[in-house]
């Protein structure tokens, strides 16, 4: 059956802590804009464009919280803000609800979250999914088109990973093709237990944008209790792999890769051992993200504004 957990209609975004949530929206995902650039000439256009993106790039690189590491950012993917945004006026209206503080937008998300599949070969703690009453299934290609030919005109970046796994999708990569063929960048975030050899291949080969290997512990003893049922070993052999793979690729082919930290109460012990393991092991960034509580549905075991 297809599926899709996004909502096209962005009238009622709302501004939460600093960030815009969207429906269908992760938590985690900024959207900024700035100017209006109505009647100008197309190469005064494209200079204003490409100033527009280092003002947000440089905006949200003041407002990331910083852990003291230059390897770490929590939260925001500046990489995925694009250096030229798709739509300057619709970007310009968010720049301005944010700065003037509006809880009602008018003005589309840069980027989205589509769950392409809620299967899952993980029972992670920290995981909402558990508590999920839709039916398990795959998004269909036609509905996939759908979205996407919707979103077109706003969007440059789509993440494919929204409460699943999607390597679990029987035609992932059918999924990645799809956003490229509307010059749309395609992200994905996977718990790394599926990445053998051939996946990560394929991955190099059909062009993933970006790409988020959660690994959550530098121990097997704290990992079993974040994900039982799973594989320290594998896990870690398998992101090692990767790593090396990609490095073995030119530059401009490589996707953009990220080895993550959900920090929670089981696990924040361990987060200066996770960052000597993983250092200088070729991964793009270390992000040390905090647990969220998904509107109370997971317990974080953090008072508000500690952690």
């Amino acid at each position: 059956m297809g599926m899709s957990y996004i909502s096209t209609d962005v009238a009622g975004c709302v501004r939460r802590n600093n960030i815009f949530l969207c429906p269908g929206m992760l938590e985690n995902n900024w959207s900024l804009a700035l100017g209006p650039l109505d009647n100008i000439s197309s190469r005064r256009r494209s200079c204003c464009r490409f100033l527009v993106a280092l003002a947000e790039r440089s905006i949200l690189f003041l407002l990331s919280p910083r852990a003291g590491n230059e390897h770490l950012i929590d939260s925001i993917r500046l990489w995925e803000v694009p250096m030229f945004p798709r739509n300057i006026n619709n970007r310009i209206k968010l720049v301005k609800a944010y700065f003037s503080g509006q809880t009602r937008l008018d003005a589309f998300p840069f980027e989205i979250a589509i769950g392409i599949t809620n299967r899952c070969n993980l029972n992670c703690k920290f995981c909402p999914r558990k508590f999920s009453k839709r039916p398990i299934g795959e998004i269909s290609p036609g509905l996939l088109d759908s979205i996407l030919d919707q979103v077109v005109p706003y969007v440059n970046v789509v993440d494919l990973s929204f409460d699943g796994e999607p390597f679990l999708h029987s035609h992932w990569a059918d999924c990645i093709e799809a956003c490229h063929q509307r010059d749309i960048r395609a992200i994905l975030q996977t718990n790394a237990l599926l990445l053998d050899d051939s996946t990560a291949r394929e991955i190099l080969d059909v062009g993933v944008d970006s790409i988020t290997l959660s690994v959550d512990a530098a121990t097997e003893e704290t990992y079993r209790i974040l994900k039982p049922g799973s594989d320290f070993e594998q896990v870690v052999d398998n992101v090692e792999h990767f790593l090396d793979l990609s490095r073995s690729r030119p530059k401009r082919k490589r996707p953009k890769t990220t080895v993550q930290f959900v920090r929670g109460p089981d696990n924040r012990h361990e987060v200066k051992s996770f960052l000597r393991q993983w250092k200088n092991k070729g991964a793009d960034l270390l992000r040390i993200k905090p647990m969220l509580n998904f509107g109370g549905s997971v317990d974080s075991g953090f008072e508000r504004g500690t952690g």
